[in-house]
């Protein structure tokens, strides 16, 4: 076997935290379906949801109105017990994936007990009833827009690139999910100080803080 297939091999090969991983979301799964039953959320506050032509397009004419959207969607599974559980660990591991891919691409490697670490707050919140799907969404929506500006930036080779590329992020996060923004300015920020900060200027350095706590 070449070292091509071996590395291709290697890379397409379930890790050691994969069955621990599975065993974890599946003890959330049944946490959300017996102890906080989604279903008690819908009833108490679900969006109203339409599939009429024309419903979709009224959501996409302001920023945050893609996220509104996914929703109103998401939430009418809550109606269901066992569907609404399932949909609900899904945004839960999603947010746990993008976190977890996003230190990997910085440091090179994960703590499994740290990529789950989100997992425990969003369920917190669950467990107090009140529908965090919004967030979760922006949430997801923030560490994408993140992921997918830090796969990007190596191929950037000057520093005016990355600022441009931040604010395209940035402007595509908000237009997205809203209050996505909130989370993918730090994690990006985050990601162009490890990649790049360290050979700037001060006078860049304080910029880029800027930028973020505008």
């Amino acid at each position: 076997m070449s070292f091509d297939s071996e590395r291709s091999l290697k890379r397409w090969r379930p890790s050691g935290d994969c069955v621990p991983a599975a065993l974890f979301f599946l003890a959330v799964f049944l946490y959300v379906r017996n102890g906080i039953d989604p279903r008690l959320m819908h009833h108490w506050q679900g969006p109203v949801f339409y599939t009429y032509p024309g419903f979709a397009g009224e959501f996409f004419r302001y920023p945050g109105g893609f996220a509104e959207y996914l929703y109103g969607l998401i939430a009418q599974c809550y109606a269901w017990r066992d569907w609404g559980a399932l949909v609900l660990t899904a945004e839960i591991a999603a947010a746990c994936a993008l976190g977890a891919l996003l230190v990997r691409r910085l440091h090179g490697k994960t703590r499994l007990l740290l990529a789950l670490t989100p997992a425990l707050f969003l369920l917190y919140q669950a467990n107090l009833y009140y529908d965090g799907t919004p967030v979760r969404i922006a949430l997801v929506i923030g560490l994408g827009c993140a992921v997918a500006f830090g796969r990007l930036m190596p191929f950037a080779n000057r520093p005016a690139v990355w600022c441009g590329l931040f604010a395209l992020f940035l402007a595509f996060s908000y237009y997205l999910g809203g209050m996505a923004l909130v989370f993918f300015a730090p994690v990006a920020a985050c990601a162009l100080w490890v990649r790049a900060a360290p050979n700037w200027s001060k006078a860049a350095r304080f910029l880029l803080c800027g930028s973020v706590l505008a």
